[in-house]
């Protein structure tokens, strides 16, 4: 993935199995050893505690990330986008120190970030 950073714009309304935390890495203790797939990403809990799911990215803001899964992490406030085909590592988008509760998809295929800051943010390209 290529260009400039990623970060949340002002909120757009204030007052309002993918992924894994794993301290271990992808590992599925006791699971039937045929049938097991391993999570696409893991992540550790010193990156964070609680994976908030997001959408595969479909808009028009950012291109580079056309097709990737982006998602969030609700302790960490981190968000990280990771391709959907291939193997690369995911890539941190945004730190943004916010208790992230859930993402949206708008008509356009734009992303915004529910947090539990009484506010709603867009993903937008930093500038």
């Amino acid at each position: 993935m290529t260009g400039g950073a990623i970060r949340l714009v002002a909120p757009l309304i204030t007052g309002a199995g993918v992924i894994t935390a794993s301290g271990g890495g992808a590992s599925c203790g006791g699971c039937p050893a045929g049938g097991f797939r391993a999570p696409r990403a893991v992540y550790s809990h010193s990156d964070g505690c609680s994976v908030t799911g997001g959408y595969v990215y479909r808009g028009s803001a950012l291109p580079e990330l056309d097709g990737w899964y982006v998602y969030g992490d609700f302790c960490s406030g981190k968000i990280w986008a990771v391709n959907t085909v291939g193997s690369a590592a995911p890539v941190l988008l945004a730190d943004t120190g916010l208790p992230i509760a859930s993402f949206a998809e708008l008509p356009d295929g734009e992303l915004v970030v529910v947090t539990f800051a009484n506010a709603v943010y867009r993903l937008a390209r930093s500038s």
